[in-house]
């Protein structure tokens, strides 16, 4: 393998890399905004479907970042190395 095809190899997967970490950091973002959102409608005193509908999107986004960072997790140990 040849110097440039190294480095445009090392470039492609450092911007997969930044990509795969932002999403996380963006799940993060969706979670906490999706409980802002939920604490905000119960001192509303909202109807209870669109609560536990929120809550339910809230258990995905837990569920998705974790997935997420768990398959991140060789990048980001990659990356603080």
């Amino acid at each position: 393998m040849n110097l440039l095809t190294y480095s445009m190899l090392m470039m492609f997967l450092s911007l997969v890399r930044t990509l795969l970490i932002m999403l996380s950091i963006s799940r993060l973002f969706l979670m906490i905004l999706q409980k802002l959102l939920l604490f905000v409608l119960i001192s509303r005193k909202a109807p209870l479907f669109l609560m536990i509908t929120i809550d339910i999107k809230r258990i995905f986004a837990i569920f998705w970042g974790l997935l997420t960072l768990f398959n991140t997790l060789h990048i980001l140990v990659y990356l603080f190395l």
